[in-house]
């Protein structure tokens, strides 16, 4: 009985130091997996300051590494309780390959991506709205939008294509599909005579140029007096973004035939004259 009471008690002592071992393996890794976990998480975010990552395309690399160091750490313990994951090795390298390539690939390409999914999900602007972002000479009339850009159209009928991280790096200003777009022309006489007549013939040529809207209507504006020049603004108004252009060289021709039509009615051209060569912007 002496005999088998010491094997018995052997047997449970192996077993406990057996289980105590365990124990203090599955801690070690424990406590080594939240160390590895906060190294990578720091120096995720002082790789993200050299390559002037965004915080959305940080954080997702952070909660990246957090899984791949967790999955890690589990099948470790698994593998100490005495469980196989010889299966799940190629899964775990898998992992580890796809956070390597995600940390050292083009951080603007990983950028552009995201930014594109928040764009198209959430929709700060969307087609047919009218953008333009500030301290760069983008600026036009959405045209389409995938993960990686956005083109716009311009209003020289130029397409302009752009990353989508840049929208997230500028403040964007964002007019909607049916806002209206100022169309302006100045002009200048040398003298305070006709000033009547100038006025009122800006006006008519705005309202006979295609894509000037009616309402708000067009209306002129003594812009500067200096000496004895004056100085008119025309201001008028589309809401097609795209033919600014072609509108307001439009209204420079309809402008001057009636400067013309004016020009008719005098009998001699004196300095006070009417002069179609004063048409500015």
């Amino acid at each position: 009985f002496g005999l088998n009471f010491s094997i018995q008690y052997s047997n449970i002592l192996e077993l406990s130091l057996f289980n105590l071992q365990n124990v203090l393996s599955v801690i070690s890794i424990v406590l080594f997996a939240h160390l590895l976990n906060q190294i990578s998480k720091s120096y995720i975010a002082d790789f993200s300051v050299q390559r002037k990552m965004q915080s959305l395309s940080v954080k997702i690399l952070q909660r990246f590494s957090t899984w791949s160091v967790f999955l890690i750490s589990f099948s470790l313990i698994l593998s100490f309780i005495g469980y196989d994951i010889s299966t799940y090795i190629p899964i775990f390298i898998l992992l580890f390959a796809i956070f390597v390539i995600m940390l050292f690939a083009s951080w603007s390409t990983l950028s552009n991506v995201i930014s594109g999914f928040i764009i198209i999900l959430w929709k700060p602007f969307q087609e047919g709205d009218v953008i333009s972002i500030d301290g760069t000479n983008y600026s036009g009339e959405v045209r389409h939008i995938d993960l990686m850009f956005c083109k716009l159209l311009n209003q020289n009928n130029g397409i302009i294509t752009f990353p989508n991280s840049l929208v997230f790096n500028h403040f964007t200003k964002v007019n909607s599909f049916n806002s209206t777009y100022p169309v302006n022309i100045e002009y200048t006489i040398h003298s305070f005579t006709n000033i009547d007549k100038i006025k009122r013939a800006l006006i008519h040529s705005a309202l006979n140029t295609t894509n000037i809207l009616s309402k708000p209507k067009p209306f002129v504006l003594i812009k500067q007096i200096k000496n004895e020049e004056v100085v008119f603004q025309l201001n008028a108004f589309s809401n097609k973004y795209s033919s600014i252009e072609k509108t307001k060289s439009s209204l420079r021709l309809n402008f001057i035939k009636e400067l013309k039509d004016l020009n008719k009615t005098k009998s001699t051209r004196r300095k006070s004259s009417i002069d179609s060569e004063e048409i500015t912007y």
